[in-house]
């Protein structure tokens, strides 16, 4: 009879272990605050053990709210404003117990502000040769700059179509007699902004 008590009771024990808490998280992307991340952003973590995964998210740190409820260790978070940090963390649970990981944060990126100010050559300007430069002002988060030079105010006529990586560009062999119209937008991995006002220069008669 003792035997059997002590059996039984060895057994009530072994079931009573027989699950395990969540491992701790371990956040596998994005890092922790990166920046420029895209307006979609897929969060993914690691956790064994875990039955279920309460994630929380918010531009707030001190509000996180309960986003998703889920068996997965994946989430995707879509339609992100620019220029915004968000924060958030996650919940590992089974039925022994919970694990919290830390707040995590990412900021997302933007597209660039557009070129607002041309500098060379005065709109209006006449030059007296065929070889000319344009410059224009640096904007904010810009990688590139597409020029656009044309013979009309709808850019249909192309004359010069390019990327730069600089603020001023060079060309030679422009046509005299004729007006040229040009404009700049900036660009980087996010996309182009507006493009910058218009502005032209009239080449005057030369010798070739």
């Amino acid at each position: 009879m003792r035997i059997q008590v002590i059996i039984i009771i060895l057994i009530f024990s072994s079931c009573s272990f027989l699950g395990r808490p969540p491992s701790d998280i371990i956040i596998l992307m994005p890092e922790d605050k990166a920046t420029w991340q895209q307006a979609n952003v897929q969060l993914v973590w690691q956790c064994e053990n875990a039955d279920i995964f309460k994630l929380y998210f918010s531009e707030n740190e001190e509000s996180l709210e309960l986003v998703s409820e889920q068996t997965g260790s994946a989430y995707e978070l879509v339609g992100l404003s620019e220029r915004t940090t968000y924060f958030w963390k996650v919940i590992g649970e089974n039925n022994v117990a919970s694990k919290e990981s830390g707040v995590y944060s990412f900021t997302t990126g933007t597209k660039p502000d557009p070129v607002t100010t041309l500098n060379l050559p005065d709109s209006n300007e006449v030059i007296n040769e065929p070889n000319v430069s344009v410059s224009w002002e640096r904007a904010a988060y810009a990688d590139s700059y597409y020029v656009e030079i044309a013979t009309d105010t709808m850019f249909m006529d192309l004359f010069l179509g390019q990327m730069f990586d600089d603020t001023i560009c060079y060309h030679d062999d422009f046509y005299p007699h004729k007006r040229y119209y040009w404009r700049v937008q900036s660009w980087n991995s996010f996309g182009g902004a507006p493009w910058s006002p218009v502005h032209w220069f009239d080449i005057f008669e030369y010798v070739p």
